[in-house]
């Protein structure tokens, strides 16, 4: 993540693979996920495909019907490593 809190575009963009995995997995159309999170299809769309960043109120309800909580999932996002982070790459040489 960006150092001074914001999201970087990678992070926005492993947040939207994160929310079509999970769609996928549970087997949810557009149509249904939007129906489960009352959040509209147009949004659940436009954040799934990039072409919106979302409400943070989205993100939380779109989670929240994929059984998931946002909170959680951002948390893990912060301490993956990138390759442009040194320090948190454990791997040995």
């Amino acid at each position: 993540m960006a150092t001074n809190g914001a999201l970087s575009e990678q992070d926005i963009s492993a947040l939207r693979l994160e929310l079509s995995k999970k769609r996928s997995e549970h087997g949810l159309t557009y149509n249904a996920l939007a129906k489960k999170s009352s959040v509209s299809r147009r949004t659940v769309i436009s954040i799934e495909t990039g072409t919106s960043r979302g409400s943070l109120d989205s993100w939380m309800r779109i989670f929240s019907a994929l059984d998931g909580d946002f909170g959680t999932f951002l948390q893990e996002l912060k301490h993956l490593p990138t390759p442009s982070d040194p320090e948190q790459n454990t791997e040995e040489i």
